[in-house]
């Protein structure tokens, strides 16, 4: 049974958690819109621009060829984006360094597992939170 006032209106009792419930719901929309505003100024990473690394010496190189070609399978468009390298100077290095897709080393059965840095100029999870 509700509790009624003497001239049959609802009591406080039943109005309040309405209005707390009310208040609530404004102060987090006012809060969500004050956040948004926040969030819509805050300048966000280009994750499309390439910002290639280039090798430092001939070893930097060989070691970052044999990571990108045998490792992670990137083409020669792949490792000039990564590197800044012309295709042809990439080419010429493959070539060189005898870097070959299908001469990649076999790992063997019992060998720990191999853990390498991922080439190219930005973490490949920048991005992954929007």
């Amino acid at each position: 049974m509700n509790p009624t006032h003497e001239c049959g209106c609802l009591g406080q009792v039943e109005r309040r958690p309405r209005i707390v419930a009310a208040l609530v719901c404004a102060i987090l929309l006012v809060m969500t819109h004050c956040l948004a505003l926040c969030l819509a100024d805050t300048p966000k990473p280009n994750i499309h621009r390439i910002t290639p690394r280039p090798p430092r010496d001939e070893a930097d190189l060989q070691r970052w060829l044999e990571n990108m070609v045998w490792h992670h399978g990137f083409s020669t468009a792949e490792v000039t984006a990564a590197t800044g390298l012309a295709e042809s100077e990439v080419e010429a290095a493959l070539k060189r360094l005898k870097i070959r897709p299908e001469e990649r080393p076999v790992q063997p059965a019992r060998a720990p597992l191999l853990v390498l840095p991922y080439p190219g100029g930005r973490h490949p999870r920048i991005g992954a939170v929007e």
